[in-house]
């Protein structure tokens, strides 16, 4: 299984390959946000930067690629970052749409 990456999005900036807070709970009515990144992805940060508006909103986790534990995510995203899934399903990759995580945020 690959190694995740829960955070907090006050400190969404930091990358990193263990698992942050394994007490992380999870709301029904809040969405699950994964964002697939790795270092140095001007796209990734731009991601995050909406993604961070809706920190009220959502529980987030980002998983880097890069990490060893997470050859399956690179495997399968290494050409497609930034991605971005929702309760576990791909909505975007490359440059993200806010309209579009608005429309899949409200309809949870």
């Amino acid at each position: 299984m690959a190694s995740r990456f829960v955070q907090s999005l006050p400190r969404w900036s930091a990358i990193n390959c263990v698992l942050a807070n394994a007490n992380t709970k999870r709301l029904s009515s809040v969405a699950r946000v994964t964002l697939f990144t790795k270092k140095n992805c001007p796209l990734c940060d731009e991601a995050k930067e909406v993604i961070l508006k809706y920190r009220d909103q959502i529980e987030y986790e980002e998983i880097d690629i890069l990490c060893k534990d997470n050859k399956k995510w690179f495997d399968l995203y290494q050409f497609e970052i930034p991605v971005l899934h929702i309760n576990d399903k791909f909505i975007m990759n490359g440059h993200v749409d806010e309209k579009i995580i608005e429309k899949e945020l409200g309809s949870i």
